[in-house]
């Protein structure tokens, strides 16, 4: 006898309905899961502490939320985001020289609490202000690698270390289009590389679109 895939069809029933908690009613076929997702990208800021060994200017920020309707002026944002930073710097010694590349990767999986006071921000016909919290973990992978004459005296060693530390986030938004909104936030967590503890606070400037919300309709719009 064959065996169904009831835990494939209950994870795809559960990503169905996830729209269902930030409106009353979903419209589409499964193939829109895809979009399910409020995504955003933007550019961040090097965080000061790290301007030494990574490259100066803005740096691309990435990630991905599920936005949850508690009431009309309250939702929450389950979210991941990534962040890279790296640099180069270079030693020379006589005839010879080397390399030594930085990287700062970071990882974060929060919870955002975003008040609207407007309403519900995807149900507006009119940019507003929104504004929010976030708490949540990261994870930092600090590496540093050598290319040429790696035993060049007062080169610094090929090393790599990971931190796990709390996150914590301020966040103001405009909601331009029901879709679209712009946002600003500011971000601090902390990492520890060759026993020194840094601290990454840091600027980001970015784009927030939800296209799953197309779909989208009010239960008070839908006839009894």
């Amino acid at each position: 006898m064959q065996q169904r895939p009831w835990p494939k069809r209950l994870l795809l029933l559960l990503l169905f309905m996830a729209p269902g908690f930030l409106r009353a009613q979903y419209i589409g076929p499964p193939a829109v899961l895809a979009l399910l997702g409020e995504w955003h990208v933007g550019l961040t800021q090097v965080p000061s502490d790290l301007k030494g060994v990574a490259t100066d200017g803005p740096r691309r920020a990435l990630g991905v939320s599920f936005p949850f309707r508690i009431v009309p002026a309250w939702q929450l944002r389950v979210r991941y985001d990534d962040g890279l930073f790296s640099g180069s710097q270079s030693f020379t010694s006589g005839p010879a020289n080397a390399t030594a590349t930085t990287s700062v990767k970071q990882r974060q999986a929060s919870l955002d609490a975003v008040y609207s006071p407007g309403g519900d921000r995807w149900t507006m016909h009119r940019p507003y202000l929104y504004a929010g919290a976030g708490l949540g973990i990261m994870q930092t992978w600090h590496e540093r690698t050598l290319m040429g004459y790696v035993a060049m005296p007062g080169l610094p060693p090929a090393t790599q270390e990971q931190t796990w530390s709390p996150v914590g986030r301020l966040f103001l938004g405009v909601q331009v289009f029901r879709s679209v909104a712009l946002e600003a936030q500011f971000q601090s967590s902390t990492h520890r590389f060759e026993g020194v503890r840094y601290t990454d606070a840091c600027a980001t400037l970015g784009l927030r679109v939800w296209p799953a919300v197309l779909f989208a309709r009010d239960a008070s719009a839908r006839p009894d």
